[in-house]
């Protein structure tokens, strides 16, 4: 069958079979071996550039380029062998104006895509001007996955080893507005499986690396267009309409630079000498000024009163750090990770929709972090907390996967400063009890827990000792408080009448504790504290009414316990879980940081002797 193929396909019904046979057969690796060897390879390469000149896009192109796809794919023949010929054959087979058949698409774009990886003569064709752009647009109008998989994928490629023009060239490509539409359209309006979304991560990673340049590239204090950029920053912010760009600053310029938060205003470019962010912060102050005017004097103005206490957000510096915080959230000058993980490393529609997403991003941003500033009541020296919590609402309004940066916006402003605070300690608290719930950790939870039990039980009776008055049932002129108190020893119950909850009364009458029978509540009173009734032996009731239900669940705890019951108030309960965790805390101070294995270590053996020990 191998050597049937190698010899020819020919032409019309038989070599559209043949083609067809071929395509099954060539995953088939010893079938392949053969087919090398009876030189079929080369006939196949033949019959792609003869149809690609007729133009003949029937059924058998597919058939052809996918058993091309297959036979290259193990490997036997190296793809330094495909030549330029084939690959520009090939190249016709993308145009989906004249190719209907999904199929040799498909297989077109991963072998150009296969030629870039693996071929010096296909790396030089694809990655220059021979493939261009249209190419793409035209393949992405396609419903087909596949087929859009395969050209961001082959895309990617392409931008991975063009030289650096070719890159910006592709990139302007991409974000004119025409193929921004044609994106989102064809793209982003449906689902997109696990391999769309690691080529489109793959793409955002390359596109955004193409700032490296600009992000590690200081500026020169004597740059002049760096200068007339710097000179239109104040004019905008300041509305000053003058045209002259003067090289040297003057008293005004001066204090303008220095409401604008510069650090040294007599030569602010100072600010961008120092790389990264470099120039790039400076194109994103640019940009905020020049396309969001009225918001960057905002911005500026309310943060340029010139206060003695240095509450004002200095906007030139804020945006220097806050250009090389957005580069190290999106990973600028790092390479595509090899696979989409559970970390930060994905993708986001809002960055294709725009054609400078960066600084988009920007303008969004520095907006969010002046208003974190003045919630935090920041001052000069509060500067490197306010980037930290900056940094914390950017990457959880990313992790809510905005698709516009109007979403953006809405998500970085539902991340006050207070909500961080409350995200941060919901956070730590479920932190703790998930260490709580360690086997080791509740054993010795068990273990000191009789321990706190007799401190709160204690913390009760000394409350006791040291008395307290309560209001009775039925108050009079002479017969206002009730003032009780427990003896030192614990044993016997003093009580009397007092007309002030400032004075202790003379005479007390006495009831020993083992005398008292019963202990129980009652809500008879108009009081919304319940009274605590005493009943004596004899039936007698003393009624207790407390001021505060603290007050009330402390005398009633420590009765409990006087008399031998649980203590179970809501309060005792509470602050038995506060003494439990503060102990807890200071007993595990030297084990921060360490899991514990829910099971113990098994104990080792014992020796064979001990004759060490006398040794």
């Amino acid at each position: 069958m191998s050597s049937s193929m190698a010899e020819g396909f020919g032409s019309g019904n038989i070599a559209k079979e043949k083609i067809r046979t071929l395509a099954k057969l060539a995953v088939d690796v010893t079938f392949v071996e053969h087919f090398v060897t009876q030189n079929g390879l080369t006939h196949l390469a033949k019959f792609i550039v003869a149809v690609a000149k007729s133009r003949d896009f029937s059924k058998k192109s597919g058939y052809a380029l996918s058993a091309f796809v297959d036979i290259m794919d193990h490997d036997i023949v190296s793809w330094e062998t495909v030549s330029e010929e084939v690959l520009e054959s090939v190249l016709w087979y993308m145009d989906v104006k004249t190719q209907p058949d999904i199929l040799a698409i498909k297989s077109a774009l991963e072998i150009l895509e296969w030629a870039v990886l693996k071929s010096s003569v296909g790396k030089n064709f694809v990655t220059g001007a021979r493939v261009d752009m249209d190419h793409f647009i035209s393949t992405l109008k396609t419903r087909d996955v596949e087929i859009q998989v395969a050209c961001i994928s082959l895309l990617n490629a392409i931008l991975n080893f063009s030289p650096k023009e070719r890159k910006n060239q592709i990139r302007k490509k991409l974000f004119s507005q025409p193929t921004r539409q044609l994106i989102w359209e064809n793209i982003f309006t449906g689902p997109i499986g696990k391999e769309m979304s690691f080529q489109l991560y793959s793409l955002q990673t390359r596109l955004f690396n193409l700032l490296a340049e600009r992000l590690n590239g200081a500026i020169n204090v004597r740059d002049p267009a760096a200068l007339k950029e710097i000179a239109q920053l104040r004019r905008i912010a300041f509305e000053d309409d003058s045209e002259t760009v003067q090289q040297t600053a003057t008293l005004s310029e001066t204090r303008d630079f220095t409401k604008l938060g510069f650090k040294t205003p007599a030569e602010p470019l100072q600010e961008f000498s120092h790389a990264p962010p470099g120039a790039l912060a400076l194109d994103c102050m640019a940009f905020f000024a020049h396309q969001y005017t009225q918001q960057y004097r905002q911005v500026v103005l309310e943060n340029s009163r010139e206060r003695s206490d240095d509450q004002d957000c200095p906007f030139a510096q804020a945006s220097v750090q806050l250009t090389q915080l957005l580069a190290d959230i999106l990973r600028i000058g790092e390479p595509p990770c090899d696979q989409l993980g559970e970390d930060d490393r994905t993708y986001y529609p809002m960055f294709f929709f725009k054609d400078k997403p960066f600084e988009e991003c920007f303008c969004v941003c520095i907006q969010r972090l002046t208003k974190t500033w003045k919630e935090m009541k920041a001052s000069l020296p509060d500067f490197n907390k306010v980037l930290m919590v900056v940094k914390e609402q950017i990457t959880r309004a990313f992790d809510e996967k905005p698709h516009t940066f109007d979403s953006l916006k809405i998500k970085l402003n539902n991340w006050s400063f207070a909500r961080i605070q409350e995200a941060r300690q919901e956070e730590l608290e479920k932190k703790e009890e998930l260490k709580r719930q360690a086997k080791p950790i509740r054993e010795l939870r068990d273990m000191i827990r009789p321990e706190i039990e007799e401190v709160v039980r204690q913390q009760r009776i000394n409350r006791m000792v040291e008395g307290c008055h309560f209001r009775p049932v039925k108050a009079t002129k002479t017969h206002k408080f009730v003032y009780c108190k427990l003896s030192p020893n614990g044993k016997v119950l003093h009580y009397g009448i007092s007309t002030s909850d400032q004075t202790v009364p003379e005479v007390l009458q006495s009831i020993n504790i083992l005398d008292i029978c019963d202990i129980r509540e009652s809500d008879d009173s108009k009081s919304k504290i319940k009274a605590i009734v005493l009943v004596k032996q004899d039936k007698e009731e003393i009624q207790l009414i407390a001021d505060s239900q603290r007050e009330h669940d402390v005398w009633l705890d420590g009765l409990h316990a006087l008399t031998g019951k649980p203590i179970n108030s809501e309060q005792a309960q509470s602050d038995l879980d506060e003494l439990l965790s503060m102990e807890l805390k200071l007993r595990l101070l030297d084990a921060e940081g360490i899991n514990f294995p829910d099971e113990p270590p098994p104990v080792p053996p014992l020796p064979a002797n001990l004759h060490f020990v006398t040794a």
